[in-house]
């Protein structure tokens, strides 16, 4: 029910714009950006999530936001600024100013950008390192889109048992209870 969740969120932006909490804002407005782009409205989300990036400075609010951006950029097929909009977070790097959950999450948009790129080998290498990093977190739907999207890359490289071994382990993990 897309629309009455965006009405929601217009709600609790109006609400937020009377009591002036910045991170309820940033918040009401990141998951109407990412509404938007799960119904195709792009160009909104775009506007939307980048007045975010502009007036906010929290770090998860940054990292959901910024994955959010970077996900509308895949959908519109504009991976120069996907890449441009990620490169922002540093993946790459591990200290504490990112919360774990959020970048486990943006590191599955950067294997899409991999993929997008035709570059199955660095999605592959960068899924595998993403896994190591996150198995002591035990956060099953993570672990089962992780591997959902690395039997996507095995079947790419035409690596068909690989890619099998991969379906059952996102199967196991509770892929089917996954929203997205």
């Amino acid at each position: 029910e897309f629309p009455k969740a965006a009405n929601y969120f217009h709600s609790a932006i109006a609400q937020v714009d009377v009591n002036g909490s910045s991170r309820t804002h940033a918040g009401a407005e990141t998951n109407l950006g990412y509404i938007y782009m799960l119904t195709g409205e792009y160009r909104k989300a775009e506007v939307i999530l980048k007045r975010v990036l502009e007036r906010i400075a929290e770090p998860n609010a940054v990292i959901d936001s910024t994955d959010t951006l970077a996900r509308v950029y895949l959908g519109l097929g504009n991976l120069d600024e996907c890449e441009a909009t990620l490169r922002r977070l540093d993946l790459e790097d591990n200290s504490v100013h990112y919360a774990k959950y959020a970048t486990r999450w943006t590191a599955l948009t950067k294997a899409q950008l991999l993929l997008k790129n035709r570059n199955y080998r660095g999605a592959l290498t960068w899924l595998e390192s993403m896994e190591r990093q996150s198995s002591t977190f035990q956060d099953r739907p993570f672990m089962a889109a992780l591997h959902l999207h690395s039997a996507y890359t095995l079947h790419r490289m035409d690596r068909g048992r690989d890619c099998a071994r991969r379906i059952v382990s996102a199967y196991l993990a509770g892929i089917r209870e996954s929203t997205e």
